[in-house]
């Protein structure tokens, strides 16, 4: 498969990354595997190409498929109330936490209030870091005690970490100023 992959070239490269985020593979694994076989830079321009046009794919299944669906639940239009307001912030902490489900977050996304434009900015703007980390990961895997590899890590874990800190900050600040049901 690396042999495939490695030799299928940049638009190959693009679009299985598209159809690995869609399919749920985690955007850390196949960043990590495009810096192992095309090195950090190539590997991560492909992948934010790709897992942009991932997200927008996803996005777009889920608010065709998901969003009547959805609607109507009262627990649901919380959440729908206060993405409408803080979505882009949203997308974007969830972007930002490099072990966040990519896949399922641009489903989910797709179903609520966020809308479109403010959902791919936030993508191209949160991926970028932690995908740029994971393909050097993968570029330097050969080498794992590497001054490369070892930064990496502890970005990698450095982004989870605030990520998920940040996450939790915006849940609670935006459930707190919603009026109770």
């Amino acid at each position: 498969m690396a042999t495939t992959l490695q030799h299928a070239g940049p638009v190959g490269a693009i679009a299985a990354t598209a159809l690995l985020v869609s399919a749920m593979v985690p955007r850390s694994v196949v960043a990590a595997a495009a810096g192992l076989l095309y090195g950090a830079a190539a590997g991560s321009a492909y992948v934010i190409v790709g897992a942009l046009l991932g997200a927008v794919v996803s996005f777009e299944i889920g608010h065709r498929l998901g969003r009547d669906f959805l609607r109507g639940r009262p627990w649901l239009a919380t959440v729908d109330r206060v993405l409408q307001r803080r979505g882009v912030i949203a997308v974007l902490i969830v972007r930002l936490i490099p072990v966040a489900p990519f896949g399922l977050a641009s489903y989910a996304f797709g179903t609520t209030a966020v809308r479109r434009l403010p959902f791919l900015t936030a993508t191209a703007l949160g991926i970028g870091p932690s995908t740029v980390i994971f393909a050097n990961l993968g570029a330097n895997a050969m080498r794992p005690t590497s001054p490369a590899f070892i930064v990496s890590t502890l970005a990698a874990i450095t982004f989870a970490v605030v990520g998920l800190v940040g996450a939790r900050v915006v849940i609670r600040r935006g459930f707190r100023d919603e009026p109770a049901e």
